[in-house]
């Protein structure tokens, strides 16, 4: 992280995000993507993340996201993402530094600003929960402190959607989609001492085990010192004895709750908010907490598989039944044909790399008809083994599943849609469409095929 200044003077924090071959783990886990020379996975969720939470969907207590772009790079091997720069996040510079440093140099000394601080982390976290994200990183050195003492949670690299409720709009948390706890099961993620003891124990996990987390950060903050631990025995062994012989007192009842083993006890963010000790401080939830993000405030142009856009022949071509270049019955017969090719080639794709996350189809279907529109619109006039058609599904996988294919292993299928498929084409597309979705590779928004 360095400090760049725009133009007027004004300074940023700008995060740069180079590729590290040597960072992987084991073949088909999320940490491995990125290694085989196609973008990190990291950088494409945290940006596509942050991209959103802008604007009219930003939250006090969640970082703000300034500005994306490809950095111009002097050195070749120094060009990072498969980007003709490095890509660079500019983000707000917060000069107290990180929750941790200030928790170990005894610099938040009041209960007041300790309980302010507690308050605004389970706002943000909450915010993100009702909207189906999932930080999985959270700890006290991303938690950023304001000259007011106001946190602010940063560090999107492993943060994930596992529910659709932002692309819906509706007013409840579990929709259609329904919270699917286990695609978040991976065995990599979040840092030692902060991690739930479900993910420890490599099982299936869902929203509250960022309030896992949370508590973890809270007991720092009120024992006045983070924990000093590498392994995660050690961790549970230690937050367990610390857990025990806290006072009887809300502040530390609170964080008992958050720290309940069992993640179907554990305090959820929201309901944490409702802590006796937030209302002796006169803390209540904004409105900002159970605000459902509007994805059209979020981009100047909001791209809509699911809508006419205005006169563009190609996206009316393969929109779900509506417009086309005919009028009548002709003209509709024409569109359900597209919408069927679309659907049955990106299905049979689709299921040969077994997808599960609800997202990821629609995702597909949004990036492949983002590249009819823009540069090809026979894209579904062929079968679901023509190259882009896959490279459309493979970025979906990459994006939204759990379980991700080994790319080179793919390349080698005999049989099947991956037959032809060539792995250096798919990386150009990859690039392609990461910069024709403005840095952003969530859908829009969930239509019809999706349901």
């Amino acid at each position: 992280m360095v400090v760049v200044y725009n133009d007027d003077g004004d300074e940023f924090a700008l995060k740069q995000f180079i590729d590290d071959e040597e960072d992987g783990g084991e073949d088909g886990d999320e940490s491995d993507c990125g290694n085989d020379g196609t973008l990190d996975l990291g950088a494409m969720r945290e940006i596509s993340i942050l991209r959103v939470l802008r604007c009219g969907n930003g939250h006090p207590n969640i970082v703000p996201m300034v500005d994306v772009k490809p950095i111009e790079c002097g050195e070749e091997e120094n060009v990072g993402a498969g980007l003709e720069g490095v890509l660079g996040m500019g983000m707000p510079v917060y000069h107290r530094g990180t929750l941790s440093s200030a928790t170990d140099n005894a610099a938040i000394r009041s209960k007041a600003d300790k309980v302010r601080i507690a308050h605004g982390l389970l706002s943000g976290v909450a915010y993100l929960h009702r909207n189906g994200i999932i930080h999985r990183d959270i700890k006290g050195d991303n938690i950023m402190l304001s000259e007011d003492f106001s946190v602010v949670l940063i560090d999107f690299s492993l943060a994930k959607l596992v529910n659709a409720a932002m692309f819906e709009g509706s007013s409840e948390p579990q929709n259609r989609f329904g919270d699917i706890s286990g695609a978040t099961h991976t065995v990599s993620q979040g840092t030692p001492t902060y991690r739930a003891p479900e993910v420890i124990r490599q099982e299936p996990y869902g929203l509250t085990s960022d309030c896992w987390s949370v508590g973890v950060v809270l007991l720092e903050l009120l024992t006045g010192h983070t924990l000093k631990v590498e392994k995660d025995g050690q961790a549970l062994r230690l937050i367990e004895e610390v857990k025990t012989k806290l006072p009887d007192q809300p502040f530390a009842n609170l964080v008992r709750g958050l720290l309940e083993v069992d993640p179907l006890k554990r305090l959820g963010a929201r309901a944490a908010l409702n802590s006796n000790v937030f209302n002796k401080f006169g803390l209540t939830v904004s409105a900002n907490t159970d605000k459902i993000i509007d994805l059209g405030t979020a981009f100047d142009e909001n791209f809509d598989p699911d809508e006419d856009n205005g006169g563009n022949a190609a996206l009316r071509d393969v929109s779900n039944g509506k417009g086309g270049n005919s009028g009548g019955r002709r003209g509709k017969a024409r569109v359900d044909s597209v919408t069927d090719r679309r659907q049955k080639h990106l299905e049979k794709i689709c299921n040969e790399l077994n997808c599960s996350h609800p997202l990821t189809r629609h995702a597909a279907l949004t990036y492949a008809t983002l590249w009819a529109t823009e540069l090809d619109d026979t894209i579904f006039d062929v079968d679901a083994g023509t190259q882009t058609l896959l490279d459309c599904a493979v970025l979906a996988v990459k994006m939204f599943e759990t379980e991700l294919p080994n790319l080179e292993d793919l390349e080698e299928r005999e049989s099947g849609p991956f037959k032809d498929w060539v792995l250096e084409e798919y990386k150009d597309t990859e690039t392609s469409l990461w910069m024709m979705m403005d840095y952003c590779l969530l859908p829009r928004k969930v239509g019809a095929w999706a349901q």
